[in-house]
């Protein structure tokens, strides 16, 4: 009967343990729950987004703007002669306007090179993003594997605390029957003491990975899945450090940002010598007035204006601004 209970008891613990396996997060879970919940990608998705506008609002200097403007205005005008009080002015009248604006750049170069560095920037934004991404990896196997290690610290804490405080005892009952002195259990006792503080610096450890974790997922974590015993990780392939310095050279992102980087500022310093060069613009407007008078005339007048040509614009001195 005690035999069966002990096989029921060692079949509940194997259950127990299968379970709490089962209800155990692996990395990948944890991967995924990141890429939703953390606040670091997050934000480097929204400068992405934000980037992207960048192309849109540089070229715009490069396409046409065109502008409308109207007026309507109800005037009075009221006028005495000095020399004879007969002669008297007394008129209203109303008044309006329409003006069609519009302007074509034709040469602004400092347009053109604005939008050449917009591309750039966009196209850096995408290595950016990827870089978080990757960055976001490394962050979670840390903290994922970090967790693990301080558990399995915790673990080995309270093993060493259990095998000690077996000597402790052994120690005093040694003492206690004349063949042991009181050296030996003070060591036994100072040796206790310093695994149970191990074992409390292990556990705020754990506390402190926990927390580190829970940053980058959104939410304290379950209990998670340590390697299994088969684990055996591949060596890279080709298994040779110089082929992998020359494609991180060519192909790490962070790399391929700075180029960006060297790129854009020397497209900057391009723009802001641009600003020292002419522009041309095509401009064209169409203007029409109409009133049913005026200060000097009491009869409806109505005129119409159109003109297309260039303007050229040549900054000779702006006060050393661009020197």
């Amino acid at each position: 009967m005690i035999r069966m209970s002990s096989i029921i008891a060692a079949a509940l613990a194997l259950a127990l343990v299968a379970a709490a396996s089962a209800r155990a997060e692996d990395l990948l879970q944890i991967y995924r729950e990141a890429q939703r919940n953390d606040p670091t990608l997050a934000a480097a998705r929204a400068n992405w987004e934000a980037t992207q506008e960048r192309v849109p609002q540089a070229r715009a200097g490069l396409l046409p703007n065109v502008n409308l403007s109207a007026s309507a205005n109800a005037n009075y005008f009221g006028a005495n002669a000095d020399t004879d009080p007969r002669v008297r002015v007394d008129r209203s009248f109303g008044a309006g306007g329409l003006t069609v604006s519009a302007s074509q750049p034709l040469y602004r170069y400092a347009n053109t090179v604005a939008y050449s560095q917009a591309v750039q920037q966009v196209e850096q934004a995408d290595y950016t993003l990827a870089s978080a991404r990757q960055d976001l990896i490394l962050r979670v196997a840390t903290a994922y594997f970090d967790v693990l290690l301080a558990q399995f610290n915790v673990e080995l804490a309270e093993s060493q605390k259990a095998a000690v405080s077996e000597q402790l005892a052994q120690a005093k009952r040694n003492f206690e029957v004349g063949v042991a002195t009181i050296t030996d259990t003070n060591e036994a006792q100072a040796k206790y003491d310093s695994i149970v503080a191990q074992e409390i610096s292990s556990r705020n450890d754990l506390d402190n990975k926990r927390t580190a974790l829970r940053a980058i997922i959104g939410r304290a974590p379950q209990d998670l899945k340590p390697l299994g015993p088969g684990f055996e990780p591949t060596l890279p392939s080709p298994n040779s450090l110089d082929v992998w310095v020359d494609r991180a050279l060519a192909d790490n992102l962070n790399v391929r940002i700075a180029h960006y980087n060297s790129e854009i500022a020397t497209l900057e310093i391009e723009r802001q010598r641009a600003a020292r060069l002419p522009t041309i613009d095509l401009v064209a407007s169409a203007n029409a007035q109409a009133g049913s008078g005026s200060v000097n005339l009491g009869v409806f007048n109505d005129s119409r204006q159109a003109l297309i040509g260039l303007a050229l614009n040549v900054p000779l001195y702006t006060g050393g601004f661009i020197d």
